[in-house]
């Protein structure tokens, strides 16, 4: 299953379980901010010491395209299928590849 990649920034409250922000940056340069429960992004069980960390959002590719420049960009939903989206409300974000990882169904037991 690919993963997004994105940095986990902010502690909102550390309560428990502790709700972080989270940003990506797209293709186009522009950022997208998440707010949600510390597990959605990261398998830590404690915030971590420093920030900014790694964090993943599971998604699904939605469509490979090729940019004005050549570069492969691809568009991904996070609404499947943890539905986790944007505060602006966004499920669909343009990214590049090395902007996602992929987990196997092996790796997450």
């Amino acid at each position: 299953m690919p993963e997004l990649i994105v940095s986990v920034v902010r502690v909102i409250d550390d309560g428990f379980p502790v709700d972080v922000a989270c940003e990506l940056s797209d293709v186009q340069g522009r950022i997208h901010l998440f707010e949600d429960k510390l597990p959605v992004f990261c398998s830590a069980g404690s915030v971590p010491l420093r920030l900014p960390v790694l964090g993943y959002i599971r998604c699904r590719i939605v469509a490979e395209l090729v940019g004005a420049d050549g570069a492969v960009q691809l568009r991904v939903s996070t609404a499947e299928p943890d539905h986790v989206e944007s505060l602006a409300g966004d499920v669909e974000f343009l990214v590049a590849p090395s902007q996602l990882r992929l987990v196997s169904d092996s790796d997450l037991v």
